[in-house]
This record gives structure tokens, C-alpha cells and sequence, in this order.
């Protein structure tokens, strides 16, 4: 059996996404904990080669701060930067299980290996994005109802807010034709 005509297994990617989320989050908290210890090495100036330990001991105490703080940051940064790559990845090879018949324009590699092309990670990261979101959706019409949509949708953030599209509530999407119509509307 060909396995390029079985359809790939639908692997779900919100664990990963969950974890770049959090890293994200925690990666700005310790920028602001790094500008902190930054300002503050500007009231305690750092040891010199003049200086005993002594005699400065805040100003080394925050040296030693800022570079601890520094080697958390890389971690962080490059755990982020895997655990995006990997939740990329699996967006994009989930693609192919959600419409089998999808031409897709890249492979799953090259979608998470395109941040590292130069000049490339211009242009490639952005349209492996815009792939995954456009062909996100079921083939199956059944599948893309009101009641299937993401709650975020639903509850709040673009209804109305937008001075180009109408105001629209969660109770004009109520068939399948108007939720497709909404949403195209919405993402142009």
C-alpha cells in the first residue's frame, strides 16, 4: 500500500501550542525580571577591577543576578523556539489528515526549517502560516458549524470591533453559509 495515499493520522498540536504559550509568557516575565536588574545595576555600579568584593558586594550581587538571568533567558528563548518549530510541524502535517485531498505547497520539514533559511525566513515562515490557517478548516461542511467554532469566536474579540466589517452577533452564525461568510469577512 501506497503511503502516500493513506491519509495521515490527525495528531493534535494543542499541547504544543499550550507550551509555547506558556514559555512565551514566562520568557516576558523574565525580560521584565532582566530590566529590573538592569535598572537597578544603574543605582549600584558594578564591580571593578579596582574594587575588592567588599567593597561592592550590592554591585556584584546584581552582576551575578543579570548574568543568571541572562543564561535563563537563552534557555528559555531556545526551548520556545523548539517547542514553536515542533507545534508548526505538527499544524502543518496535520493539514493533510483534516482534507486528504489538500495540495499542500510545502512539506512539514521545510515549514518548520523555513525560520532558518536565510532571506527565505522572510517570506516562507509567513506564507507556511497562512497555509495552515486557510486550510485549517474540515473538508467536510458538517464539521464547520456555529456550534464548532472556537469559543474565543463566539465570546467576544471581533464582534463589531472592526470599523470595516458589520457588527455581527453569535447568533447570526447559524448555518454553515453564513459562519464561512463571517469568517472570510473577518480574516481577508
Amino acid at each position: 500500500m501506497n503511503s502516500s495515499l493513506s491519509p495521515e493520522p490527525f495528531n493534535s498540536a494543542h499541547f504544543r501550542a499550550s507550551i509555547t504559550k506558556i514559555l512565551l509568557a514566562v520568557g516576558a516575565i523574565a525580560a521584565g525580571i532582566s530590566l529590573l536588574a538592569d535598572a537597578l545595576s544603574l543605582a549600584f555600579p558594578p564591580l571593578t577591577e579596582e574594587q575588592e568584593l567588599s567593597d561592592n558586594m550590592m554591585g556584584a550581587a546584581i552582576a551575578l543576578v543579570i548574568f543568571l538571568l541572562a543564561i535563563l533567558e537563552f534557555v528559555i528563548y531556545i526551548t520556545t523556539v523548539v517547542f514553536f518549530l515542533m507545534w508548526i510541524h505538527r499544524a502543518y502535517k496535520n493539514l493533510r489528515a483534516l482534507n486528504p485531498a489538500n495540495r499542500l505547497d510545502y512539506s512539514p520539514g521545510l515549514a518548520a526549517g523555513s525560520f532558518f533559511i536565510p532571506f527565505a525566513n522572510l517570506i516562507f515562515p509567513y506564507r507556511v502560516v497562512k497555509e495552515i490557517w486557510q486550510k485549517s478548516w474540515p473538508a467536510d461542511e458538517a464539521l464547520f458549524s456555529a456550534p464548532a467554532l472556537p469559543q474565543r469566536f463566539l465570546s467576544g474579540g471581533r464582534f463589531g470591533c472592526s470599523p470595516h466589517l458589520p457588527a455581527t452577533s453569535p447568533g447570526e452564525l447559524t448555518s454553515t453559509r453564513t459562519s464561512r461568510r463571517v469568517l472570510k469577512r473577518w480574516f481577508r
